[in-house]
Parts: C-alpha cells; structure tokens; sequence
C-alpha cells in the first residue's frame, strides 16, 4: 500500500512497530518492507529510484483481519511530508475500500492521508480505493536513543545499516559501535554522523 504522511512534531517522530491487517491465517510468516520518498507517493508509485527502505520486519500473523503488531526496525522521520510504501513480501496485504471519510487520520504528531494499493512492486497501475489497513506505534523523539536518521541516500536502497551498541547511550562514557547490513562495493566511501540533541 502507499500512502502519505505528514509529520507535524517538530521534534519528529521515531516509528518503533507497525501493525498491519493481512489474509494470513493464524501463525502464518508476515514479512514486509517499509520504503519512503520525500513528498507524495503520487507520480512515483512506478520510480524505484526515487525511493529508499528504510526499514523492514516480520512477524507469525495473529489471523486474517486480525492485527498483527510487526517490530520493525525503527526509523526516524523528520517534520515534513513523505510518501510511504509498505510492502508485503509474504503473508497477503489485506486492503480497505476508501470512502472518503476513512482516507486521512491526524492527531498532534502527523498525519495521514491513505492513498492506493497495488500488487507489483514499483509497477503496473494502482487499485483505487484501497487504502492501507495498519497502525503505526511510535516515539517522539523526546528520549536518547539510537538508529537510523532520515531516510538516507538515493540509489542505497539495496540494503539498510543497521547500528548496534554495546550500552546504551551515556554521557560521559564510552561504548562501541557496530555497523551491519551496508552494500558491498570496493572503493566507496562511508559516512557515520553522530550528533546529540536534548
């Protein structure tokens, strides 16, 4: 499904688990990407270079039409619109007809607006009102923490970075950082920003 969203914290938002409703039968594997672009997703549904995974999780389905909370790998999104793509890589999406009144959501931290459904990944034509069927669960980035910030670079979609510390993070003390799941290409640069805020 695709849909968009706004993020009207100032301070963003950090999504932590995603619910989402699908034909799986109970105990059956859920398997699903999350791909973002900044913007809307209309007009790019078709333009896998403009998008980046940013995250991505699975879950056993607790049953069709039941929600099934997934841990996804959390993400961080700064204020500001995005086009989001959820991707079901197994367990079956299970869509909502769109009526107009249950197409956009809003509380004090974002919004959003529900968009279409489709059944090839970055291809073919959209399903028009299929809406997406989920909840996302997230913080508001008034804790420390660590992870991934942004949606990242165009064109580094082919696997995302994964950040693991030793402890969590303390002033005043030291820890380790290990860095997993980046592309392998010779020769090419990386880059680790570490910053601090509150």
């Amino acid at each position: 499904n695709l849909f968009d969203a706004t993020i009207i914290n100032p301070d963003g938002i950090k999504v932590t688990e995603i619910d989402v409703n699908s034909r799986a039968a109970a105990a059956v594997p859920i398997d699903i990407e999350v791909w973002i672009t900044p913007g809307s997703w209309a007009g790019n549904d078709n333009l896998p270079a403009v998008w980046v995974m940013v995250s991505k999780g699975a879950a056993n389905s607790d049953g069709n039409l039941v929600p099934t909370k997934i841990d996804v790998d959390d993400f961080y999104l700064a204020p500001g619109k995005y086009g989001v793509y959820i991707i079901y890589n197994a367990g079956g999406i299970h869509y909502t007809n769109g009526n107009g009144t249950n197409q956009s959501y809003q509380n004090c931290d974002l919004k959003l607006d529900l968009g279409v459904g489709k059944n090839v990944k970055f291809s073919g034509s959209v399903f028009n009102p299929r809406i997406w069927n989920g909840s996302l669960h997230y913080d508001k980035n008034d804790v420390a923490g660590h992870g991934r910030f942004g949606y990242g670079c165009p064109g580094s979609n082919a696997a995302i970075g994964d950040l693991t510390m030793s402890a969590d993070p303390q002033i005043n003390s030291t820890g380790n950082i290990t860095v997993t799941g980046l592309p392998v290409v010779p020769a090419s640069p990386g880059f680790l920003f570490i910053g601090v805020n509150k």
